[in-house]
């Protein structure tokens, strides 16, 4: 009987042969030394074998990162074409020296070292302000600028428009801002429950946690009118009010407070204690004046 020999087709590999064998490293164009946080820009990578020469069989992608460690996007390429790959990339993270590195298995390439900038300014946040605050009485204020990535923008130096709930805020404009970052004293003269400061520079806002502003100390009493004439034993209303040195109500002010007049004949001659930085009670005074 004839012996029949018969040949069955081997498995072959999708990817040409010795592709990735033959890769030595990546290579990357120059990458201009500035670029901007969450702008994108080309990269031009290369698999070139132990001689220099560029694989034209590598038709792999290759995964990207930094070395700065932030996020650049894509994190791979798309497949080389004859061992070359140009490709739009965005980091969203502002450093310096950044390098960007490819990678496929033990391949790897790394790109020149660049600067990565903060973009267009944002948004502004504040460091949160204590509360309670004091009317009239300055207290720090801190305000970062950011690019739309969440970068400080350290190249950002106002000044920036300043304005409050209560209107009363002074100043009304920063300074200039130093690397981002501006802190001064600020002072609010309008008592508020709900105060809060709001920073603007063209379309760009940031406003402040909600803080109370309180009265400050005691500096005038004032009386609500008192009609003439009232009557010698005859007991009459008279309204006091407290006051701090910024024309507010001192609503903490509880009292009570000496009462004098031009007779020496007043009763009472102590106020009872105030509510909410008001008094209101009768008098009397016994003896006649023309000008009490």
């Amino acid at each position: 009987m004839t012996g029949l020999l018969v040949l069955l087709p081997r498995e072959v590999d999708a990817r040409p042969a010795l592709q990735i064998e033959d890769v030595d490293h990546f290579e990357f164009s120059s990458i201009g030394l500035t670029q901007t946080a969450g702008v994108g820009f080309s990269v031009v990578i290369t698999a070139v074998d132990g001689e220099g020469a560029t694989v034209i069989s590598y038709t792999e992608s290759v995964t990207l990162s930094l070395s700065t460690g932030g996020t650049i996007v894509p994190a791979a390429t798309g497949a080389l074409s004859g061992g070359v790959r140009s490709e739009t990339v965005t980091i969203t993270q502002a450093a310096e020296n950044v390098e960007i590195m490819a990678q496929d298995g033990p391949i790897t390439g790394t790109s020149n070292g660049f600067d990565v900038t903060p973009g267009d300014l944002a948004s502004f946040k504040f460091k949160e302000i204590t509360s309670p605050q004091v009317a009239g009485v300055g207290f720090t204020v801190v305000i970062t600028a950011y690019d739309g990535e969440g970068n400080v923008k350290t190249d950002y130096a106002g000044p920036a428009i300043l304005t409050d709930t209560t209107g009363t805020i002074d100043p009304t404009e920063t300074g200039l801002f130093s690397a981002g970052i501006w802190t001064d004293t600020v002072t609010i003269s309008q008592v508020e429950t709900g105060e809060a400061i709001t920073v603007t520079d063209g379309g760009v806002e940031g406003t402040s946690n909600g803080f109370e502003v309180e009265p400050g100390g005691l500096a005038s009493f004032r009386f609500g009118e008192i009609t003439s004439p009232q009557v010698a034993g005859v007991g009459f209303t008279v309204v006091i009010t407290a006051y701090d040195g910024e024309g507010n109500v001192k609503t903490d002010y509880a009292g009570p407070a000496v009462l004098t007049d031009t007779t020496a004949t007043i009763d009472p001659t102590e106020t009872g204690l105030f509510s909410a930085g008001v008094w209101m009670d009768t008098v009397t005074i016994s003896q006649v004046e023309t000008g009490e």
